[in-house]
């Protein structure tokens, strides 16, 4: 029996190109020059911090739930919105929610 790569692994996950497109994160919702500039604080700010129980660096928690606002910002151009959505601020808050619980004294800049 052949091993398979985990490459090989993760094409049945193949989702076709159109619903891809469809789901991509738009230009106008959000900044990637913002999301890396939020990214960068959040990742100084729990450097060493690992999620409880587990070996996972802690940044990966943030990093997860800014996917999930990026799913729904791609999402919400799909859906009927009276008022447009603020993405950068949604996904500044996704990154640095934790790092207001932990009083930090990292400078911003």
């Amino acid at each position: 029996m052949r091993s398979s790569s985990a490459l090989e692994q993760y094409q049945v996950l193949d989702v076709p190109k159109q619903v891809m497109k469809k789901y991509q994160p738009s230009a106008q919702n959000w900044s990637q020059e913002k999301y890396i500039k939020a990214y960068k604080f959040a990742a100084r700010a729990h450097q060493g911090q690992n999620i409880p129980g587990s070996e996972i660096p802690y940044i990966m928690h943030p990093s997860f739930v800014c996917m999930e606002v990026i799913a729904a910002l791609s999402v919400e151009k799909e859906v009927s919105v009276e008022k447009e959505l603020d993405g950068d601020l949604a996904i500044q808050c996704a990154l640095l929610h934790d790092t207001f619980q932990i009083g930090l004294s990292v400078n911003p800049q």
